[in-house]
């Protein structure tokens, strides 16, 4: 088993708060007396739609390849795990920007001529949209800084280079050895006909693999797997707690 039965008890109490923490912030954006009709659009239709499917990712993902489970998904659950972890992504990216859009529209923020802000200046992290911020606000951003480099790290990648990815198993170190003979051996049986033999060598093969929750982009970028059960919590979490705080300074 790939998580320690601690660990287990942690993410099964984080996916236990999901619902509670959903609603503190779903219901006060879905019904909070804008001002704006755009920070309506954009709390109402932006952020609390993108709030639904962020929850329903992380339950599908649970229910698709439960954490506890030892045994290697079949391609039709790790393929839709990925679609899920990609979905994911881009909803918590956009989150972060629909709080920001929802901020910018609320408060009237705009350029210091007094023109409106550029679309392209409309982000949690923009420069004109930062310093609009309480020092609260911008102290937890640049708590958070790891967290957005991580997560902008993987938006771009999935949005213009390389999707995200769930590996069907993984190699150890210690049995990679035994693993590249039975290559060599599937293809000798191949070469003289043995399909049988072949497929044989191929179930022995894989008892030498193991699979492991993680999610990845590039290779060749050398880019950090990440444990997509526990992160996914952490950065519903993220947001989470940016919606909360962003809550007390609209008021």
């Amino acid at each position: 088993m790939y998580f320690t039965e601690e660990a287990l008890a942690q993410l099964a109490e984080g996916l236990g708060e999901l619902d509670e923490k959903y609603l503190q912030i779903y219901e006060p954006y879905l019904t909070r007396a804008y001002v704006s009709d755009r920070g309506r659009e954009f709390g109402q239709q932006g952020f609390a739609r993108r709030l639904q499917s962020l929850k329903r990712c992380i339950e599908r993902i649970y229910e698709i390849l439960p954490p506890e489970s030892e045994d290697h998904p079949n391609d039709d659950a790790r393929h839709d795990a990925e679609l899920i972890v990609q979905a994911f992504v881009l909803h918590i990216f956009g989150a972060a920007d629909n709080l920001a859009w929802i901020w910018v529209c609320e408060k009237n923020i705009r350029r210091a001529n007094g023109a409106e802000l550029a679309e392209s200046a409309v982000g949690i992290r923009k420069e004109a949209v930062r310093r609009s911020f309480t020092d609260q606000f911008r102290a937890l951003l640049d708590e958070r800084a790891d967290w957005f480099t991580y997560l902008e790290s993987f938006r771009h990648s999935l949005a213009h280079r390389i999707p995200l990815y769930i590996p069907p198993y993984v190699v150890t170190h210690a049995n990679e050895a035994a693993y590249r003979e039975f290559d060599v051996r599937m293809a000798q049986a191949a070469a003289r006909g043995d399909f049988r033999e072949r497929e044989n060598l191929k179930r022995q093969q894989k008892s030498l693999t193991s699979f492991r929750p993680w999610m990845q982009h590039s290779f060749v970028e050398e880019a950090h797997p990440m444990v997509f059960h526990a992160q996914m919590l952490a950065d519903f979490n993220t947001v989470h707690e940016m919606a909360l705080m962003l809550l007390d300074d609209l008021a």
